[in-house]
């Protein structure tokens, strides 16, 4: 009834929307050519309790998204929510009029974001800018063939893989892992490839393991 009251409203204004009632059903629209752009309630988008298993449908839906929320809602959630691919918040005591320039703006590739959480998201980038350099100067201590070895850990290669492709031991392999893994400060191999993701080392051309 909400959506189909929202859709309604935003038709008087002469936006043309469809009401629909699910994630699915929201991917399926989109997908279809059929949608610009989607207006979602924020307990769509902050479903929940992990931020990493709430979010991978954004970038499934291949639209622009502006989420609807009360005052102080899931503002916790905002950053997340911005780096995973939402480009506009509104909370849902604005007027139909202040909803209407967001979705002209994002549909120009602007993003909006209220002032009540500007600074939070603000800071919240700049704090994960300085961990991302951080690791990225641990990444740089490596040496050419650490950097290597880890490269074939991102493809997805075992140690003897490695070993082989790179001609080396499977001690020495190991041993490259281990150094490695102290100079990033991390405890597993999972770990070193997380932030070698995370920071952009490149992959490794060898085959990845099926």
């Amino acid at each position: 009834m909400v959506a189909e009251t929202l859709a309604a409203g935003l038709g008087q204004v002469g936006i043309t929307g469809r009401a629909v009632t699910g994630i699915e059903e929201a991917c399926d629209v989109a997908a279809g050519g059929r949608a610009e752009l989607a207006v979602v309630a924020v307990r769509l988008v902050n479903g929940g309790d992990e931020v990493n298993a709430r979010l991978p449908w954004i970038r499934r839906l291949g639209i622009p998204l502006v989420v609807l929320s009360g005052n102080g809602e899931a503002e916790d959630f905002a950053c997340a929510a911005f780096r995973d691919g939402v480009r506009g918040w509104v909370t849902t005591d604005s007027p139909i009029q202040h909803l209407c320039t967001v979705i002209h703006g994002v549909l120009r590739d602007e993003t909006w974001i209220p002032p009540t959480l500007l600074t939070r998201v603000l800071s919240e980038l700049m704090s994960i800018r300085d961990e991302l350099d951080a690791e990225a100067m641990r990444l740089a201590t490596l040496t050419a063939r650490e950097r290597e070895v880890l490269a074939c850990l991102c493809a997805g290669l075992t140690r003897p893989m490695i070993a082989k492709k790179l001609f080396l031991s499977p001690f020495t392999v190991r041993t490259h892992i281990q150094n490695g893994l102290v100079k990033l400060g991390v405890h597993s191999s999972l770990a070193a490839v997380a932030l070698a993701q995370r920071v952009g080392l490149p992959v490794s051309s060898a085959r990845r393991r099926r």
